[in-house]
C-alpha cells in the first residue's frame, strides 16, 4: 500500500468514527430524555438533582474520552 493510500484510508476511517461518534451520542441522548422523563413522572421534583448529577458524569466522560 502506498502512503497516498494509507493516508486516504486513514482520513476515511476518521470521518467514519467520528460519524458513528455522533450517532452514539444520539442515541445516547434519546436513551436519557425517555429515562429523565419517566423518572420525572415518578418521583416528580425530587428528580432534579439526580439529573443535574447525570449530566455532569454523561458530559465528563464524553470530555474525557474526547467525543464532546
Amino acid at each position: 500500500m502506498k502512503s497516498a493510500e494509507a493516508r486516504e484510508m486513514a482520513y476515511v476511517s476518521g470521518v467514519a468514527l467520528a460519524h458513528l461518534t455522533r450517532m452514539v451520542r444520539g442515541a445516547h441522548a434519546a436513551v436519557s430524555s425517555a429515562a429523565s422523563d419517566a423518572v420525572s413522572v415518578l418521583v416528580g421534583p425530587l428528580a432534579g438533582p439526580g439529573f443535574v448529577l447525570a449530566d455532569v458524569v454523561a458530559g465528563g466522560v464524553y470530555a474525557a474520552t474526547g467525543l464532546q
